[in-house]
Formats: C-alpha cells, sequence, structure tokens
C-alpha cells in the first residue's frame, strides 16, 4: 500500500503492567489504584524489566518509564535500532506536561536547600525535550528529535508526526508515542483526582510508543496508517475512551487509543483513532 505507514512494534508501561500492546490491554482487569493515592504510580518494581538502561536515563523517572516502553516496542517489532543509521531514525514524543514536573522539582530544591546546594543534573530535566534528548543519547538516535506538548492528545498528535516524517524521507525508521510522569504538587495544581466507579477518574504515569516505518513492496500484511493528518471531528469521548483500563495518562492513554483501536477491529476495515480534535486513520490489513 504505497503511501502508508505500518505500525511495525508497540510498547507500553502503565501502572499495572509493561510489555506489548497486546499484553497489556489485552491482559486481565486493570488494578485499582489505592484509594489514598493521589495518583497511579508505575511501580519500581516493573522497571526492574529494563536494569539495563544508561544511567542517565535511570536518574530520570520520564526517561526510564519512556525508554522501558521503546524496548518493548523494539522487542515487538523484531527489530534493532542498531541496524540502521543512526541519523535516519526520528524520535516523535508527545508529552502534556513536558518539563513541567521538572520545574516544580527544581524550583522545590530552590526553595528547600538554596540555589548553592541544587544538583546541576536537574537543571536539563526543566527543559521540554530532556526526556527524547535523553533518549536520542542513550539509543544514538541522530535524526528527528522533538517533544509534543499539545495537551490530552500529545501522543496521537506525536504518532502523526512521525508518519509525517517518514512520508517525507526525512527518516527510515521512528519511534513515536506519548508518555506522563506525575507528583503530588503536579496533581494538586491540577485540581487533584475525581475517583469514579473505574479507573477513569485517576491521574495516572505511564508510556506507550510505536515502532513505525513506511509500507514498502516487501511488506507482508499488518496494520497500516492511511491517513494522519489531524482534523476535527465531532464526537462523544465518553464512548470512546480506554481510561477506565489506563488511568487518565493524558499523552500516554493518546497514544495507547491507537493500539487499543486495532485490537477490536476487523481485518481490512479502515478505523478513525480519536482523541480530542485529533484523529487518525488506521487499517488493519491480512498478512
Amino acid at each position: 500500500m504505497a503511501g502508508g505507514i505500518s505500525v511495525d512494534g508497540c510498547g507500553m508501561v502503565t501502572p499495572f503492567a509493561v510489555g506489548t500492546g497486546v499484553d497489556v490491554l489485552g491482559g486481565a482487569s486493570a488494578a485499582r489504584c489505592p484509594a489514598d493515592a493521589p495518583y497511579w504510580s508505575v511501580p519500581d518494581a516493573f522497571m526492574e524489566r529494563s536494569a539495563d538502561l544508561a544511567a542517565e536515563l535511570k536518574r530520570d523517572r520520564a526517561c526510564w518509564i519512556t525508554a522501558s516502553a521503546l524496548t518493548c516496542a523494539c522487542e515487538d517489532a523484531s527489530a534493532s535500532l542498531g541496524e540502521f543509521p543512526a541519523e535516519r531514525i526520528a524520535l516523535v514524543l508527545g508529552s502534556a506536561f513536558a518539563g513541567q514536573l521538572g520545574m516544580i522539582e527544581f524550583a522545590a530544591e530552590v526553595r528547600d536547600q538554596s540555589p548553592r546546594f541544587v544538583s546541576p543534573i536537574h537543571f536539563p530535566q526543566t527543559v521540554g525535550n530532556y526526556v527524547a534528548g535523553a533518549m536520542s543519547r542513550a539509543f544514538t538516535i541522530q535524526g528527528p528529535n522533538l517533544t509534543i506538548a499539545a495537551g490530552a492528545s500529545s501522543g496521537l498528535c506525536a504518532v502523526a508526526k512521525a508518519c509525517a516524517l517518514l512520508a517525507d524521507g526525512a527518516a527510515d525508521i521512528a519511534v513515536a508515542g506519548g508518555f506522563e510522569v506525575l507528583s503530588e504538587d503536579l496533581v494538586r495544581g491540577l485540581g487533584g483526582t475525581q475517583r469514579g466507579a473505574d479507573n477513569s477518574g485517576i491521574w495516572s504515569e505511564g508510556a506507550c510508543l510505536y515502532v513505525l516505518r513506511r509500507v514498502d513492496d516487501a511488506w507482508s500484511g499488518g496494520v497500516v496508517i492511511t491517513d494522519w493528518s489531524p482534523r476535527e471531528t465531532q464526537f462523544d469521548d465518553s464512548d470512546d475512551s480506554i481510561a477506565y483500563e489506563v488511568g487518565r495518562s493524558l499523552a500516554a492513554e493518546s497514544a495507547m487509543r491507537l493500539a487499543s483501536s486495532v485490537g477490536c477491529a476487523e481485518p481490512n476495515t479502515e478505523i478513525p483513532v480519536r482523541h480530542d480534535a485529533v484523529t487518525i486513520t488506521v487499517r488493519v490489513e491480512a498478512a
């Protein structure tokens, strides 16, 4: 299918599971956020799956969570980024709160310890593109590298942007999706958690990344993105949300909608994947 973008792999990190899209979204019912917790965090034990990550990534929680999703996505795609020229690999991340958590924590350290005693390591973490930059250094990604902060739909926007880069020939392979990490101060600033009967009202951490490539003559079937031009749509979001499974992880949840939609799709059917005002179209082709 000329002009399409193949979805070769998906990796997710959520508060209740780490792995591929099928494993995470198709598993047992999601756990519940503890009643006394201000938000639903990813357990530290989950990150041990990626204990061999570069030290720079493990110093920052957002980097560790997002890099773990990248590792799972590459495993799912049976692909190694080292197989491609570094300058032909693109990385596009979406995060509604890009850099804000770093700024909050840096300001708290300045307040509590004075500027003289704040670790210089923490200052770069206030930059919105810090996670993408750290991951590019760790995984030797030297192609297009950017972070999109476009509210809740940032994850889906990042996938759309990566598709455009691939279609324009700016890269041969792309890793794209969304991530969010939280703190009590950040959640308090957002007005706290509105708990309902399920997980949908609970703020949540998480990450979801995809390995994407252009469809070529050797393509043997699978999931292909046929339209990645973001466009406004009118629909009832309450019927289109997977937040009850993964919490309100915003950019991460936004990216997860692609895997969730594909997982319940009929073969050879085009499916609109929506979040807020962003829609992309995917098609599941028979292998």
